[in-house]
């Protein structure tokens, strides 16, 4: 495992519909080179989300890959910009990052190679 590596972080961040992009924009100005934002659809019923104070099932799933030195910027941009801290505006968190299969999976995350 290399150096680099060791200080790759993922920012997992699940925001209500249409609002992936504006996860990548903030992120992109944080050093943040390489994002995916996939689509989510919860199943709870309606009851539960009245209850927990959400009001859609549909959300974006925004994976952002970070250098660790980045990570307390990138997440204070994200509660700042869009109140994450408020109920029902939506979540992030961060995973460590192990291995990647490659050294040119890992340039490409890391915004030195396309």
């Amino acid at each position: 495992m290399t150096d680099e590596l060791q200080g790759m972080k993922l920012i997992i961040t699940i925001i209500d519909r249409d609002k992936g992009e504006k996860v990548e924009e903030i992120l992109s100005k944080c050093g943040v080179y390489y994002q995916l934002i996939m689509l989510g659809e919860g199943t709870a019923e309606q009851e539960i989300l009245h209850l927990l104070g959400l009001s859609s099932l549909e959300k974006d799933v925004v994976l952002s890959f970070v250098e660790e030195d980045n990570v307390e910027e990138a997440l204070n941009q994200l509660q700042g910009k869009l109140e994450l801290n408020k109920q029902g505006k939506g979540i992030a968190c961060v995973v460590d990052l192990d291995c990647i299969g490659g050294s040119k999976a890992l340039q490409i995350l890391l915004g030195r190679e396309c």
